[in-house]
């Protein structure tokens, strides 16, 4: 967008419902304030944004809603882009409470999947990082194991790199127990993970991502 003359600068500046939420009384404006004061001239992503669509009438995410809807019908803050990120119901369900939020996010982006293959290329570098390397059989282990997850997951909860970041945690503890119980020869060994480290899948339940974009 910053290519295309769209925005001045291109940055990005990420933030989620805990980033408006204070603790007194017109916390909310002065967060809005500030979040927008970095975005300008780039792109404001709100993570997770249905959280602002409390339950509660008197929740203080719907004063974070209204402020975003003043930001977008001001005209003198074309300078930045706002996305909306999360989960697709619930994000729906926030866009219909109120009709001109719906009207200001026409433009809809809904993610697929992640493959098994792509999934099994974010596990290599997610392990490069640590330096950590699967045996043969820990690998074909571990392979199967997420083609079977993957296979049986709900399309509407599936977590995606998610799922593989907290799957990759499990196997992280796993390891270091046994390296505790059995201790490496040397450091090669220890840097190896092993099939006694792949520990059995959880699938979580999560909701698909959509982004919405103005």
């Amino acid at each position: 967008m910053h290519e295309a003359g769209a925005l001045s600068k291109g940055h990005v500046v990420i933030c989620d419902r805990g980033t408006f939420i204070g603790t007194l009384w017109g916390d909310e404006e002065r967060a809005m304030k500030q979040v927008v004061e970095m975005a300008q001239g780039g792109v404001l992503m709100i993570d997770e944004a249905y959280l602002l669509n409390g339950k509660n009438e008197n929740d203080p995410g719907k004063i974070i809603v209204q402020l975003l809807m003043n930001l977008l019908a001001d005209e003198s803050q074309r300078d930045i882009a706002v996305v909306l990120c999360g989960y697709k119901e619930p994000m729906n369900e926030l866009l219909e409470t109120n009709p001109g939020l719906l009207s200001r996010f026409p433009n809809r982006f809904e993610f697929a999947d992640f493959s098994v293959d792509e999934l099994l290329e974010i596990t290599s570098r997610r392990i490069e990082e640590y330096s950590y390397r699967f045996t043969v059989k820990a690998w074909q282990k571990y392979v199967d194991m997420i083609a079977l997850a993957f296979n049986a997951r709900d399309t509407e909860t599936w977590g995606n790199a998610r799922f593989i970041a907290n799957q990759l945690e499990r196997i992280y503890i796993q390891h270091a127990t046994r390296c505790v119980k059995q201790p490496p020869k040397n450091h090669n060994d220890l840097l190896l993970i092993t099939p006694e480290d792949i520990v059995p899948i959880e699938v979580p339940r999560r909701k698909n991502r959509i982004g919405f974009g103005v």
